[in-house]
């Protein structure tokens, strides 16, 4: 549930009352748009829940951040990494600081997390999620200019997974050009991460955890201010986006 109305602070340091994009949404309607904001009862729940699942994998798989320097110390930004586990975006989640993570919002297939009450409520409550269609089309690249919009306004975090589906096999596949479209032309910083061991943990075909190290290794940021938001423009950022991940692939493949 999100507050009725939000604060911003201008240039000058005023604070302006706004009201939420979400605003007049009925429960439902709210977990499942993309105007969605964060509200004092959700992050209450969310806090406690990281709390329990962090301890978790420090338990169960040993889990590290490594390169959580490069992160950013405002928003906005945009994480992208490898996928091929649900276990990716609560990773990813946990490398955020907490006190950004209430404003950090992962991208999920509308498709899969947002067809009925019961997975919108955990995607949106839970996880922070919003929904993303992978129909392509008018309506895929509505949601992108939002998003778009959402980064620049609002000064929020999106967590994707430029693939735009977990892969089978634990390969690493090609970057679709969305994130280009999402941030050719702006200075928003895009942070390269890959996620290691989340595939032999739990994989596509598995709902149980197996005792298996997950590591999270977070590069440089990225920025395309120069770049065009063009097709070859957007093409561009997408293989250099994924070069950047592919480079720290390399890194966790040769750690001790």
């Amino acid at each position: 549930m999100s507050d009725n109305r939000k604060i911003n602070e201008d240039e000058k340091g005023n604070w302006n009352l706004k009201p939420a994009r979400d605003l007049g949404l009925d429960s439902v309607s709210r977990m499942k748009s993309i105007a969605r904001e964060t509200g004092f009862f959700g992050n209450a729940i969310r806090s406690i829940w990281w709390i329990f699942v962090r301890s978790f994998l420090k338990t169960w798989n040993h889990f590290q951040i490594h390169g959580d320097e490069n992160l950013p110390k405002n928003l906005p930004l945009v994480l992208i990494a490898n996928h091929s586990s649900h276990l990716d975006v609560i990773v990813l989640s946990l490398s955020i600081p907490l006190s950004q993570r209430s404003k950090v919002f992962a991208l999920a297939a509308e498709d899969h997390f947002f067809q009925d009450v019961s997975t919108s409520a955990f995607a949106s409550l839970i996880i922070n999620a919003l929904p993303m269609t992978r129909t392509g089309g008018g309506k895929g690249r509505e949601s992108i200019d939002f998003f778009r919009s959402r980064l620049m306004t609002d000064k929020i975090g999106l967590i994707i997974f430029p693939e735009g589906t977990r892969s089978r096999t634990g390969d690493l596949g090609a970057f679709r050009s969305g994130i280009g479209n999402l941030v050719a032309g702006t200075d928003i910083p895009v942070i390269p991460c890959f996620i290691s061991g989340v595939h032999k943990a739990m994989p596509p075909d598995k709902s149980i955890i197996k005792r298996h190290p997950i590591a999270v290794y977070i590069g440089s940021p990225l920025t395309f201010k120069t770049v065009e938001q063009t097709k070859d423009g957007c093409e561009s950022v997408a293989e250099q986006c994924q070069a950047a991940v592919k480079q720290l692939q390399q890194k966790a493949d040769t750690a001790p």
